[in-house]
């Protein structure tokens, strides 16, 4: 069983070179990193079109290119989820779409240490990646903020993204905190794509559940290790 699917990537220790998909490091630093990442990897000299078919090199495009964006709106959203539950009132656009100001108290808010810590890593987050969130307008590009709202644990974005193509597993809770006395969310259910791309706490994994549209209908924190006999492929 492996702990934590998105850093451990199944043909990872079989890729020599991987194609550019079109970006450049300026245009997707995350797709950019994703590559690095891949290569550093690297146990023997075959290429990329000597062990992959091409749907894993489509696997690779479709999950790296919209990657940027995605993390720095999902770390954006989460630092200003904790202001907002810190009863902050938002002045953007996007703020105010995001968060109502109904039960707000002010722009000074107090957090204790231990979320003050968290703020600061997601900050250091959005400064390494350069991030530059619009909030002028008032969409976010989050298809699971209806259900991050809710959670009791907030997970951190990780800039490189996996997903179970096909869960083959029983229905699986999904949590809405960090212990299985916590709310469930919703549940993994076979033939789903189980999507990771936040940073696990301990043995514990924020995922959503979505069909072939990915449009999630179940998110939350799955206990345990997924292993990849746990699912019919794996994307990214």
């Amino acid at each position: 069983m492996t702990a934590n699917p998105p850093r451990n990537y199944p043909l990872g220790n079989k890729i020599r070179t991987i194609g550019s998909c079109g970006l450049t490091p300026k245009q997707d630093k995350v797709g950019y990193l994703l590559r690095i990442r891949l290569m550093q990897v690297l146990t023997n000299g075959q290429s990329l079109s000597d062990t992959c078919d091409m749907r894993w090199i489509f696997a690779l495009c479709l999950l790296a290119a919209p990657a940027a964006a995605d993390v720095c709106d999902d770390l954006w959203f989460t630092r200003n989820l904790i202001m907002d539950r810190a009863g902050f009132c938002f002045g953007s656009a996007l703020g105010q779409a995001q968060f109502d100001n109904r039960d707000c108290i002010g722009k000074n808010v107090s957090i204790d240490q231990q979320t003050q810590n968290f703020v600061a890593q997601i900050q250091s987050f959005e400064r390494r990646l350069e991030c530059r969130v619009n909030t002028g307008q008032p969409v976010l590009d989050l298809k699971d903020a209806h259900i991050r709202r809710t959670l009791d644990n907030l997970p951190l974005a990780d800039e490189f993204q996996s997903a179970c193509l096909g869960w083959k597993g029983a229905p699986t809770p999904l949590y809405a905190g960090l212990g299985t006395q916590s709310r469930i969310m919703g549940y993994v259910m076979p033939g789903d794509r189980v999507g990771f791309g936040h940073i696990p706490a301990g043995d514990w994994s924020y995922v959503t559940a979505s069909g072939p549209d990915w449009q999630p209908h179940a998110g939350g924190w799955l206990f345990g290790g997924v292993g990849f006999e746990a699912c019919t492929d794996w994307a990214g």
